[in-house]
C-alpha cells in the first residue's frame, strides 16, 4: 500500500458533498423508472434546504424492508436467497444512520405497477397495468413502520444508550407512494392521507443498461446522484443500491471461501468491529452482501443489465470500521478502496459465469457483466479506478491477477462520456431566464454573472426553453403521512 493520499487522478466528475445536517433516513425502491422523480423529490426537500439524507434502497421499498427470507409464508419471498435477509440489512443500516448521522426519521418512498409486489403478493397483478392499488402499499408501510419503531436500537454516541426506534427516531415513520402505470411519462407523488406531493416525469421503459452500487453516507448522495444525472444515456436506465462502505460493504459478509460467515465471525475481516461487539453496535454485516448479490439478480433479470459500478468514497466510516478496526483512521488510502472493488468485480464474475461458490438463482444461464470502480474523495471529485481488468490509479503500487497498472489516465468510453460543460451553460442559461421573469436584457446581465454549477441536477432538467417555465408540478408542501394514517 501507498502512503495516505486523496485523488488527484483521474477526475472524471466534481460536484459539492452535501454537508448539511441528517435528518432522515430515506427507503426508495430499485426501479429506474422512478428514479428521476425520486432524486426530484428529495433534492426539494433536502438538498435545497441545506439539509442532507441517508438514502437506502431495496426492491419494494417497504416490501422489500418486511422480507426475511426465501419462502412463501409472512415476510417472505423467493427473490430472496437462502442467507439474505433484508429486514435485518434494513435495520443495521438505519442503525448505522444513527450512530453515524443522528437521524431522527425514516421516510418510506414506495411506488405502484412494482415489480417485487408482484412477485411476492398473492392477489397482485403484474405487467403493464398490474398493481395499481395503493391498499397493499399501506399495508406494507404500517407493517415495516411497526417493524422500525419496535425495533432496539443504540443512540447516538450511546447518549441514551439502547432503546426503542420509537424513542429514537422521534421524527417518524412517514410514507407515501408514486403512481403511474407502466406507460405513463409522468408520475404523482401521494401520501397515505391522500394528498399530492408533487408531479415529476418517469421513464416508461422498465430495462437498465447498470447496476450502481454506492454507500450510505449522506455527504455523498448529491455527488453521485448530480454524476448519474449529468451522464450520457443514464437518465431513467439504471438501478440505484446502497450499502456502508459500499464495495467493502458486500465483501465483508464472506469468508476467504466464498461461504458467508457467521454471525459474531469477523472472517475475512480480523479488524472488523461491525461483525461483533466491538463497536458497541453489532454485530451486524452478515447479510449486507446476500442482499447486495439478490438486488444483482433483480436487476439482471428484471431490467437486463449489463454493468456494474461501483461507488466508494474516502473517509469512509464503514472502511475505518470493517478495514482498519479504528474510527479515527482517516480512510485515505485509495488503494484499499481498488482492492475492495476489485475483489468485489471477482465475486460477481464467479456469482454471474457460475464459476464461484454462490451463483446466480434467478439467471441460471451463465452471463457476464461489465464492471468499473470509481472513488469519490472529499472534495466531491470522482475518479475512475477499476475498469475491467484494468487499474487506473495515481502512482498505485497494486498489483491484481488479471490486471494491468499504470498511471492515472481520462479515459474515454460510454461510461465517461460527460456533457458537464454544456449542461452548465444550459442551467446558467435556465437559472437567468428564471430570475428575470424572461427578459433578454436582463436575461443578458444575469448570464454573465457567476453560478454554482456544482450541483445542477434539479433545475437544469425541470425548466423549459421556454424562458424558465417550471413544468415540475411541485406544490411546494410536503406534507406526511403519520404511521398508520
Amino acid at each position: 500500500m501507498s502512503s495516505q493520499v486523496t485523488i488527484t487522478s483521474p477526475t472524471i466528475f466534481s460536484a459539492k458533498p452535501n454537508d448539511g445536517p441528517t435528518k432522515s433516513f430515506v427507503l426508495s425502491c430499485i426501479d429506474p423508472r422512478f428514479a428521476y422523480a425520486t432524486e426530484q423529490y428529495l433534492y426539494d426537500k433536502y438538498t435545497r434546504n441545506n439539509l442532507s439524507f441517508d438514502h437506502f434502497v431495496l426492491a419494494g421499498s417497504a416490501l422489500g424492508g418486511n422480507l426475511t427470507g426465501p419462502g412463501s409464508g409472512v415476510g417472505q419471498c423467493n427473490i430472496l436467497s437462502a442467507n439474505s435477509n433484508w429486514n435485518r440489512t434494513l435495520i443495521e443500516h438505519i442503525q448505522v444512520a444513527i450512530s453515524l448521522h443522528n437521524v431522527e426519521g425514516v421516510e418510506i418512498i414506495d411506488h405502484l405497477n412494482c415489480g417485487a409486489y408482484g412477485a411476492c403478493i398473492a392477489g397482485i397483478s403484474s405487467g403493464p397495468t398490474g398493481d395499481q392499488g395503493a391498499t397493499f402499499h399501506r399495508g406494507q408501510y404500517i407493517s415495516l413502520g411497526s417493524s422500525l419503531t419496535g425495533a432496539v436500537y443504540v443512540s447516538h454516541n450511546n447518549i441514551i444508550g439502547t432503546t426503542i426506534g420509537s424513542i429514537i427516531l422521534d421524527a417518524g415513520v412517514t410514507g407515501r407512494y408514486f403512481d403511474g402505470y407502466t406507460t405513463s411519462p409522468t408520475t404523482t407523488l401521494i401520501d397515505y392521507g391522500g394528498n399530492s406531493i408533487l408531479t415529476e416525469r418517469k421513464g416508461t421503459y422498465s430495462g437498465a443498461k447498470v447496476l450502481v452500487l454506492g454507500c450510505i453516507d449522506p455527504r455523498y448522495s448529491s455527488v453521485l446522484s448530480a454524476f448519474l444525472r449529468e451522464y450520457k444515456g443514464v437518465q431513467f436506465i439504471y438501478d440505484l443500491f446502497v450499502l456502508a462502505g459500499a464495495s467493502i460493504g458486500a465483501n465483508q459478509s464472506y469468508l476467504a471461501n466464498g461461504n458467508v460467515r457467521v454471525s459474531g465471525n469477523r472472517g475475512n475481516y480480523p479488524n472488523n468491529i461491525l461483525a461483533d461487539t466491538a463497536a458497541g453496535i453489532g454485530p451486524m454485516g452478515v447479510s449486507w452482501g446476500p442482499t447486495f448479490f439478490d438486488h444483482l439478480s433483480l436487476a439482471r433479470s428484471l431490467h437486463g443489465i449489463t454493468e456494474v459500478w461501483v461507488f466508494d468514497h474516502l473517509d469512509c466510516g464503514a472502511y475505518k470500521a470493517v478495514a482498519y478496526g479504528d474510527l479515527s483512521n482517516p480512510d485515505l488510502v485509495v488503494e484499499t478502496h481498488v482492492a475492495e472493488m476489485s475483489k468485489l468485480k471477482a465475486s460477481i464474475d464467479g456469482y454471474t459465469t457460475r464459476t464461484g461458490p454462490i451463483t446466480d438463482p434467478l439467471n441460471t444461464s451463465p452471463y457476464s457483466l461489465g464492471f468499473k470502480g470509481f472513488v469519490i474523495d472529499l472534495d466531491g471529485n470522482i475518479g475512475k479506478y477499476v475498469d475491467g481488468n484494468t487499474i487506473f490509479g495515481a502512482e498505485s503500487s497494486l498489483t491484481v491477477a488479471s490486471s494491468v497498472s499504470r498511471p492515472g489516465v481520462l479515459i474515454r468510453d460510454s461510461s465517461d462520456y460527460t456533457k458537464i460543460v454544456k449542461q452548465a451553460r444550459l442551467f446558467r442559461e435556465f437559472s437567468g431566464r428564471a430570475s428575470t421573469g424572461g427578459s433578454q436584457t436582463a436575461y443578458n446581465n444575469v448570464f454573465s454573472q457567476p453560478y454554482d454549477y456544482s450541483i445542477i441536477q434539479s433545475n437544469e432538467a425541470r425548466i423549459t426553453y421556454n424562458l424558465g417555465r417550471n413544468v415540475c408540478g411541485c406544490t411546494g408542501a410536503f406534507s406526511t403521512s403519520p404511521l398508520g394514517t
